[in-house]
C-alpha cells in the first residue's frame, strides 16, 4: 500500500487512484481549501461523486475539460455527467508532480451483455 494513503485526507489525490477511474457528478460546490505551502487559502470548486467516497477539488485544467465534456461552463449543468480520472505529472511548484486529470473525452458507455 502507499504510504501517502495512510495519512488522513479530505480530498482524493493521485495516490487514491491505481487506475482510471469513471465517476458520475452529484454536485459542484464554492469551497475554501489550504493553499500550498501554508499560502492563505483559496476559493475554488469542489466536485462530489455519486459513487465516490472523497470530493476533489477542481483546478482550472480540470474544470476545462469537464466544460468540454458537457458543453456548459454553468456547473448546475454538470451534475450527473460521467467523467474519468487519471493519474500523470505536470509541473508545479517548480518541480514534477502526480497530478489528477480529467479525461477530454465523454467516457464510453457500458455494452449491454
Amino acid at each position: 500500500m502507499d504510504y501517502r494513503r495512510m495519512y488522513d485526507s479530505e480530498f482524493v489525490a493521485s495516490w487514491d487512484l491505481e487506475d482510471d477511474v469513471t465517476v458520475t457528478i452529484d454536485k459542484v460546490v464554492a469551497g475554501e481549501v489550504g493553499g500550498e505551502g501554508g499560502r492563505d487559502k483559496e476559493r475554488k470548486p469542489i466536485l462530489y461523486f455519486s459513487d465516490a467516497k472523497k470530493p476533489m477539488v477542481l483546478n482550472k485544467t480540470n474544470a476545462k475539460a469537464i466544460v468540454g465534456i458537457t458543453g456548459s461552463k454553468d456547473t448546475d449543468d454538470w451534475v450527473g455527467a460521467k467523467i474519468t480520472l487519471y493519474v500523470t505529472t505536470c509541473e508545479a511548484f517548480g518541480d514534477t508532480v502526480e497530478c489528477i486529470r480529467v479525461r477530454p473525452v465523454k467516457p464510453a458507455k457500458a455494452k449491454a451483455s
